[in-house]
């Protein structure tokens, strides 16, 4: 993340205003881990209060419960902090969001489904900023132990340092996240 420091103000500025949510199955592992990490991405850069950022799932299983502990505790090793009740996507976000950025094809094709024909939002994947080309951000949920998440973690952040520069450079046709 040490480039996003040398970025100039002029490209900084052309950032402004922006919003994204980011959306898994059922918005308890990678998608508020994919929340937390760019908040923190943004308050490195001062651009945290221009910047509407949030995460969803696609489905309703886990309304209202905290993100599974594994996550929590990869998010505090890396003094992530993360408080959040997880929730459902609804039509209100493809609007107010400029950005909807699905872990997974599964997960984009429910966006897709749920999308009300007026929506403005442009829907994608994270993964699609991964400089390592790993498009698919896969569900751990149904691993065991820590460390399918701090993998979860590692492409989170550098899908999320993609996506960021990616936002900045606007126009750019190349951006180098190395």
């Amino acid at each position: 993340m040490d480039h996003l420091m040398v970025l100039t103000k002029k490209q900084l500025l052309a950032s402004l205003s922006s919003s994204v949510l980011f959306v898994g199955f059922g918005n308890i592992c990678r998608s508020p881990m994919a929340e937390a990490i760019f908040k923190n991405m943004l308050a490195k850069i001062s651009l945290e209060d221009k910047w509407r950022v949030d995460s969803a799932g696609v489905g309703t299983w886990y309304i209202g419960r905290d993100p599974d502990p594994r996550a929590i505790k990869i998010l505090q090793l890396w003094k992530f902090p993360i408080q959040r009740k997880a929730r459902q996507v609804n039509d209100e976000d493809f609007h107010r969001f400029d950005h909807i950025l699905a872990m997974d094809d599964d997960d984009l094709r429910h966006l897709e489904r749920m999308a009300p024909p007026s929506s403005t939002a442009k829907r994608g994947l994270l993964g699609a900023y991964d400089p390592l080309g790993e498009v698919f951000i896969e569900d751990p949920f149904y691993t065991r132990g820590e460390k399918p998440f701090q993998t979860i973690m590692n492409q989170c952040l550098r899908c999320c340092e993609g996506f960021l520069v990616s936002s900045v450079l606007k126009g750019s046709e190349t951006v180098s996240v190395s």
